[in-house]
């Protein structure tokens, strides 16, 4: 015998529960579904795929509750804010909201690594993101914490806490 497969275009009724299975005498048999995972039932009966996520950045403490909230400021800025304790990110374009760039004029080969920024803004316990630095290329692309900050120097710590070493060339 052969087996017939019906092509279901209308999903208005949703996922159905497993009691209503083989009760093809109510009208909402035929416009649901087993299991619609991943998918958007769309209002006139169509699905359409989830969008997907993406990992930008862990959050700053994991031990602590933290919340995403979509914030629309207008039609062409949209951000996502993470609020935890004592603190807010945002986020846009698959990224952080940063400051703007601050110009690394140096950067020791020590441990820890000491990074030199005329009059920096940065405060003991701040994350940094570094790119774009020259001689010791492999501090690029990644976040850091500041310590021990003075006027034109900080140290670089890990997003852990645990002092950066680089014994490589200096910047």
């Amino acid at each position: 015998m052969s087996r017939v497969s019906i092509i279901n275009t209308n999903f208005t009724a949703g996922e159905l529960s497993e009691d209503l299975f083989g009760r093809v005498d109510i009208n909402k048999y035929n416009n649901g579904a087993a299991t619609i995972e991943n998918f958007i039932v769309q209002p006139h009966g169509g699905i359409n795929r989830r969008p997907g996520t993406m990992f930008v950045k862990e959050i700053k403490d994991s031990s602590a509750q933290t919340r995403l909230v979509e914030f629309e400021f207008s039609t062409t800025q949209a951000y996502v804010i993470e609020f935890g304790n004592l603190y807010c990110r945002f986020y846009r374009n698959q990224g952080v909201v940063l400051e703007a760039n601050q110009t690394i004029t140096g950067a020791t080969a020590t441990d820890p690594v000491q990074i030199t920024i005329a009059s920096h803004p940065f405060s003991n316990g701040d994350e940094i993101y570094i790119a774009s630095v020259g001689g010791m290329t492999e501090l690029n692309g990644k976040y850091y914490k500041v310590s021990n900050s003075a006027t034109n120097t900080f140290d670089l710590q890990d997003i852990d806490g645990n002092d950066v070493e680089e014994t490589g060339e200096a910047a």
